[in-house]
């Protein structure tokens, strides 16, 4: 049975070399690598006019010339999968939580972000921001509460970077309804449960317009 030729996919676990022919600074040229790829990194291979893979042979070995992360290369056929595993990366963003989902279904979405520009400087580091030739997917915001090492590094990604060829777009934004705001009181945003010593806000905000109702109230 012939093999299957993948138009796209993903590169296998737990990383890839992403080989093309190298000039050194004396001149020599030799065969290496130029890029490392992530497991689950996106593949475009290069197919020829019968429609099989454009391909190359070196020291023995048959690779296949692949487009990833804006980048052309050679890698072995064995290293290309079909599926999209679920990505999931976890942030060092110093206080608080971080975390960057990709679904098999490539969504994105983006938990919590810390107080400062941990997970900024991550995605634009993730999608190169700055020279990519097309913009980062559009991401799925979640944000689990309103302490400030949550959702503070978000206004990084929300506002216009310069300097740079692309920009986030934000799809949708997740949270429980519960807001700061500063000098006033919680009893404005809702009816009030209290349990013991401790007061809860029962009900939440269901719009923007709804959230500045009532603290204007």
């Amino acid at each position: 049975m012939p093999p299957t030729i993948l138009k796209t996919g993903y590169a296998i676990y737990p990383s890839v070399k992403l080989m093309n022919d190298k000039t050194n600074s004396t001149g020599k040229k030799s065969f290496g690598m130029v890029k490392e790829l992530l497991f689950g990194d996106f593949l475009k291979p290069y197919l020829n006019s019968s429609g099989k893979y454009t391909s190359r042979t070196v020291n023995g070995k048959k690779y296949i010339k692949v487009r990833a992360r804006g980048r052309d290369g050679y890698i072995l056929p064995s290293q290309i999968q079909p599926s999209r595993i679920l990505e999931v990366n976890f942030i060092d963003v110093g206080q608080g939580d971080g975390a960057h989902i990709v679904t098999p279904d490539d969504e994105h979405y983006i938990i919590d972000s810390g107080p400062a520009d941990n997970m900024y400087r991550f995605l634009k580091w993730r999608f190169n921001l700055k020279k990519a030739s097309t913009p980062p997917p559009p991401f799925n915001v979640v944000i689990s509460h309103s302490d400030a090492d949550h959702y503070e590094g978000f206004n990084n990604i929300f506002n216009p970077t310069e300097g740079s060829r692309n920009q986030f777009t934000i799809k949708s934004i997740y949270h429980n309804g519960m807001i700061e705001q500063s000098g006033t009181p919680v009893n404005t945003l809702g009816k009030i449960v209290k349990q013991g010593n401790t007061s809860y806000v029962s009900s939440i905000c269901e719009s923007p317009a709804d959230a500045a109702k009532r603290i204007k109230s």
